[in-house]
């Protein structure tokens, strides 16, 4: 699971452009409110694709178009898992600023808000970062067998998740890594975002499964 080839491979394949091109305007239309969801649904579904074919050693695994029919129903189970990980939060945060508001900018009210950033905020990161690493693996079951179950087993992805903390980790390091990276340059790195962010977040994900599948060989510890 190397960074550079999760960049590099999507261009070995002669239909890069093709395959690669739709991404920036399926991301572009799911930015409008509602309807966006079905693009970015659509773009979901193309991931777990792309996943299942990293997984399998597809030589070729960046996915075809033609099948839109089947991506779009794929992609809304993972974005339903997604807006399920993320209510939590949204909840909280949610009754956290309805109390701020009530409390106002009073003495009681900055305590409240130095209470949040110690507390609410740190606790919050290491839910996303949890939700996040068990949504990945959901993801990666969900990819091969395509049943809507494996998205919600959390038991059974929290443990397999202790079971390979390295490749976990290192992993996570990897998506965090490409994310920001992306974000944090201005016009150009938005534009790559949205072209290069989606396959390589599928390429790293398949060749973590591969690994946890003892399909790659590790390198050995010095």
């Amino acid at each position: 699971m190397y960074l550079q080839r999760a960049f590099t491979l999507p261009f070995d394949d002669p239909r890069w452009l093709a395959k690669l091109l739709p991404l920036l305007a399926l991301s572009l239309f799911s930015l409008l409110p509602i309807f966006g969801l079905i693009p970015l649904a659509l773009i979901l579904g193309w991931v777990v694709a792309l996943v299942a074919n990293i997984r399998q050693g597809a030589p070729r695994p960046l996915p075809e178009w033609q099948d839109v029919g089947r991506l779009i129903p794929l992609g809304a189970e993972v974005l339903l898992a997604i807006i399920l990980a993320h209510l939590p939060i949204v909840l909280v945060f949610g009754v956290a600023w309805a109390l701020g508001s009530n409390i106002g900018s009073t003495f009681y009210g900055i305590i409240y808000n130095m209470g949040q950033l110690c507390c609410l905020v740190p606790l919050s990161l290491v839910y996303m970062m949890i939700a996040w690493i068990v949504l990945g693996l959901g993801i990666l079951e969900f990819s091969e067998s395509l049943r809507r179950e494996d998205l919600y087993r959390l038991r059974y992805h929290w443990d397999r998740a202790r079971t390979h903390v390295n490749l976990i980790s290192g992993w996570l390091i990897r998506v965090l890594v490409v994310t920001l990276g992306l974000m944090l340059i201005p016009v150009l790195g938005w534009i790559a975002a949205a072209i290069i962010f989606w396959p390589v977040q599928g390429i790293l994900l398949g060749e973590l499964g591969r690994l946890m599948d003892g399909r790659i060989p590790r390198k050995k510890e010095r």
